[in-house]
């Protein structure tokens, strides 16, 4: 699918959530407004998806305001949109300054034996307030709870990068996706456990790479001071093998990519939350200015309506 079919896909599926709303007889749709303002501190500041990093560390603000809305169609068919807007700005490495833009569209088909869904993304990022990077992605899907306690999903996204200064590193991904989840006393604790094998095929094929990818997370919900404090640690590791010699390696490249990451979301107040997290990222690679080593640490309060 190329860059036009995608676009004409994302806007058909718009118009069609925008169209069905309006006119459907459901009228329970619902609205959400979230809004974030934090601080962090990152000890190595890089573009991890441009083999790039400063090897210095910085303080940054961060926001994000996100619109979201589901609107029921039928008894079965469910559809959501929305848009975000996420932005880090740091003190004094500001060329690493970005701007993430996103939309989506999701329909979803609910049955008695499994729900199927198909989701549009679309990504805008800035770097420095220059264009930096467009993605599309589209991600139809298969899921099923089993009893109370166990929810399996399946999925495959086929996602199309476009760089603005780098064209050689245009790319298309396609990964297929499974995910298993645990329920521990309904929501308030769960274990999810994921697998993901993707390819990435680019204009510059030194760039072309396999991946296998797992994780697993672990979600624990409780009251603090009679309000709902909700804790969650996760851990990732990708391994990369692309596909094609490298002249500046002398061998084809090879990347380990582990991510560790600790959060905790409490509810202060009925709208307003405080967070925290501290996530570390290592990635080993014999390719040395893709090796990074960093961890980040954040703070900031969210407001959800």
């Amino acid at each position: 699918m190329n860059k036009t079919q995608v676009s004409r896909l994302c806007l058909l599926l718009g118009c069609l959530l925008v169209s069905t709303a309006l006119f459907a007889a459901d009228n329970r749709a619902s609205f959400d407004f979230d809004a974030n303002l934090g601080y962090h501190n990152d000890s190595n500041v890089g573009i991890a998806d441009l083999d790039t990093n400063s090897g210095s560390s910085d303080t940054a603000r961060t926001y994000g305001l996100a619109l979201k809305a589901t609107l029921p169609l039928t008894q079965r068919f469910v559809s959501r949109i929305g848009y975000d807007y996420n932005d880090t700005a740091y003190e004094e490495l500001s060329q690493f300054d970005l701007g993430l833009h996103h939309a989506f569209a999701e329909l979803t088909w609910k049955a008695s034996l499994l729900d199927a869904g198909i989701n549009v993304e679309k990504f805008e990022a800035n770097l420095d307030g220059d264009s930096y990077l467009e993605l599309v992605q589209v991600t139809p899907s298969i899921s099923r709870l089993i009893g109370t306690r166990v929810f399996l999903r399946g999925a495959y996204t086929q996602a199309d990068k476009r760089y603005a200064d780098l064209p050689g590193r245009d790319a298309r991904n396609d990964a297929f996706r499974a995910d298993m989840y645990m329920l521990i006393n309904n929501m308030d604790r769960y274990i999810a456990v994921g697998i993901q094998g993707s390819a990435e095929d680019t204009v510059d094929p030194v760039f072309d790479y396999d991946a296998i990818r797992w994780n697993m997370t672990y979600g624990h919900t409780f009251a603090l001071a009679s309000r709902d404090i909700k804790l969650k640690a996760s851990v990732s590791h990708e391994g990369r093998t692309y596909a094609n010699y490298d002249d500046s390696i002398g061998d084809n490249r090879q990347d380990k990519r582990l991510r560790l990451r600790i959060g905790a979301d409490w509810q202060v107040f009925e709208h307003f939350s405080l967070t925290g997290n501290v996530e570390h990222l290592d990635i080993q690679s014999n390719l040395e200015t893709a090796a990074l080593d960093k961890t980040v640490i954040g703070v900031g309060i969210n407001a959800t309506f």
